[in-house]
């Protein structure tokens, strides 16, 4: 049977390059209103972040942003994310953090897995970190935060981190902090969810070494969806490599039949022997349980996006759109479903799960992020070990 891996891709930040911004604010603790120290304050999805001094104040410099996400994680504490718009006069937030409800931590862990990372660490491993060979060169340094719940009648694993994951990546020159908000892996309908706010930090490295990392970056960031929305939003799609196209599912008439029959047979003799015919039943059962048929009429730019504002563009589209990249070949799309499927070139699949348009902005960032799932090879590449930070720029275009 053919099995797709559904991926949600929650990370990306509301960015958009306007003029240099300089934000300051405070962190207090919202009961007692003092001042938190050795807060981590960051823009999402960015190398661009901070921590508190002693009073609980900070500075993020070095941005170029009309609008963006910043976030404010501090151990013992909920995490705090907001929507910040460069129509804030003054420039200043303050940040009140929540203490984590103990009770909360409490319930999760007298029902986690107490061997989970032996059981369930590959389950991270290959769907948030990834299987290609830049996973290969990722280490979470703080694994043992990661809880895990697993609920076998619905076969759903639920992963849980408290504080947030500390990730090497060495294959791309970053160290990452990732605050975890949801990870879930649904195995009995086949897709993967997680969601949460990163921050990349460059790792220090001589000469040699950044030139590795510099080509490392490029190759992860052809044909990823940063690369597509991006040329989308400037209309280059052609020239970049890509193509859009209207991919039609349908329900596997014969496999059903087929199993009707089969079903039809066993009831009247468990015992019965086939015939001939038996062989073509074999090959139908093996099939996928729906069949997928791509138009060969490659859609432009202009019929899926329009211009929202100066700044925006929207992607609009019902039902599923096939997404192929000509510029990078033989590429592994095998992923924990799926373990042994390789493509000439990398096709995904995208659709909308809720409202049937997503916003796009320049450096390639979208929203509403949960409104998109992907098939495919951005199902296998889309995870935090090719995730590149929004303000990455390629070394050609």
């Amino acid at each position: 049977m053919k099995y797709f891996l559904s991926v949600i891709i929650t990370v990306f930040s509301f960015l958009n390059i306007l003029a240099q911004n300089i934000l300051k604010g405070k962190v207090t603790d919202m009961a007692t209103g003092k001042g938190l120290v050795a807060v981590s304050v960051y823009i999402t999805n960015s190398t661009t972040g901070t921590t508190t001094d002693a009073e609980g104040n900070f500075n993020l410099t070095g941005f170029t942003t009309r609008q963006f996400e910043v976030v404010a994680t501090c151990i013992g504490y909920e995490s705090f994310t907001s929507s910040i718009s460069a129509s804030n006069p003054n420039n200043f937030i303050e940040i009140k953090l929540k203490q984590r409800s103990a009770e909360l931590e409490n319930v999760i862990v007298q029902s986690y897995e107490k061997d989970g990372w032996n059981k369930w660490g590959k389950a991270i491993m290959d769907n948030l970190i990834g299987q290609g060979e830049s996973a290969k060169d990722c280490v979470i340094k703080n694994k043992e935060v990661i809880r895990f719940v697993y609920n076998k009648n619905q076969n759903l694993l639920t992963a849980y981190a408290f504080e947030p994951l500390i990730i090497e990546n060495k294959y791309l020159g970053y160290n990452l902090v990732y605050d975890m908000q949801e990870f879930i892996c649904d195995y009995k309908h086949n897709k993967i969810f997680f969601m949460g706010s990163p921050f990349f930090k460059n790792m220090e490295g001589g000469k040699r070494k950044k030139e590795i990392w510099n080509n490392h970056r490029q190759y992860a960031y052809e044909g990823s969806m940063m690369h597509f929305m991006r040329s989308l939003y400037r209309n280059t799609l052609s020239q970049e490599g890509f193509s859009m196209n209207v991919l039609e599912r349908y329900v596997n008439k014969e496999k059903q039949r087929i199993k009707k029959i089969y079903k039809e047979m066993y009831k009247q003799n468990s015992n019965l022997v086939f015939s001939d015919s038996s062989v073509y039943y074999s090959r139908i059962l093996k099939q996928s349980d729906s069949m997928d048929y791509v138009h060969p009429q490659v859609l432009s730019t202009d019929s899926v996006t329009y211009a929202h504002d100066s700044t925006t563009a929207v992607l609009i589209f019902k039902g599923l759109l096939q997404i192929s990249y000509a510029k990078k070949k033989k590429v592994p799309t095998k992923d924990l479903f799926n373990p042994s499927t390789i493509s000439v070139f990398p096709k995904s699949n995208i659709r909308f799960i809720n409202q049937p348009e997503v916003y796009i902005l320049s450096d390639g960032s979208y929203y509403e992020p949960g409104n998109i799932m992907v098939e495919q090879y951005w199902g296998f590449s889309e995870k935090l070990s090719n995730f590149l930070p929004v303000n990455f720029k390629p070394l050609y275009k």
